[in-house]
């Protein structure tokens, strides 16, 4: 966070779940860090009834250090793909819109789920993605990460953190790929909408014929 803070970018959003405590001095480590940077977002599927999270402990402090929580849950399509981003799936605004909002100092006006389609940019890679440890030891170039929205997450399979998407064929897109793409979703104003009527119909009769 450090790392990227003094990089200058735009916006760190954190798409690992600090719900649970570990050794308390690693912990306000981590609070201090993002206390000390600007624009971070972090990520939670566990929310209560009412939208309030246990993020670090609680929503009282993260709104203490500056930061923010929004959804990591995104809806799936009946075939388990993730094609579609939403504004509130639990009551909390999701992911991609509290990073859109931190990125561009405004609100996002709530929208329906006829306006919910990600914009991918491409196959799983097309992003750019660097690692954990080229960032923590210095290794990326500043200009690199300057002004950016850096989505910070998991690519291994084993954490289960992938998904099929609308670009991705026999191979996966990891969770950060997907919220970076819902993300640049959200600030182009969702740009692609459902064909109206029975024109969805009639376009699949037409390319599956």
């Amino acid at each position: 966070i450090d790392r990227l803070s003094a990089a200058g970018a735009r916006v760190i959003a954190i798409d690992l779940q600090f719900t649970e405590p570990t050794e308390i001095d690693e912990d306000n480590a981590l609070i201090e860090a993002i206390m000390r940077a600007d624009g971070v977002v972090l990520g939670t599927t566990v929310v209560d009834d009412q939208g309030a999270t246990n993020v670090l402990g609680g929503d009282d402090i993260v709104s203490d250090i500056g930061a923010r929580v929004g959804s990591a849950l995104l809806p799936l399509d009946p075939d388990g793909a993730l094609r579609r981003a939403a504004y509130a799936p639990d009551g909390l605004e999701s992911f991609g819109v509290v990073a859109a909002e931190v990125a561009t100092r405004r609100q996002i006006a709530p929208f329906d789920e006829e306006r919910t389609w990600i914009r991918y940019a491409g196959p799983p890679g097309t992003l750019r993605s660097y690692s954990y440890s080229e960032v923590l030891r210095g290794r990326v170039p500043p200009e690199a990460l300057r002004d950016r929205i850096v989505v910070i997450g998991t690519e291994a399979a084993r954490l289960k953190d992938v998904s099929a998407t609308s670009t991705t064929d026999e191979s996966l897109m990891s969770g950060p790929e997907v919220q970076g793409n819902a993300i640049a979703t959200v600030l182009a104003g969702l740009p692609l909408t459902s064909p109206p009527g029975a024109a969805g119909t009639l376009l699949i009769l037409l390319m599956a014929a």
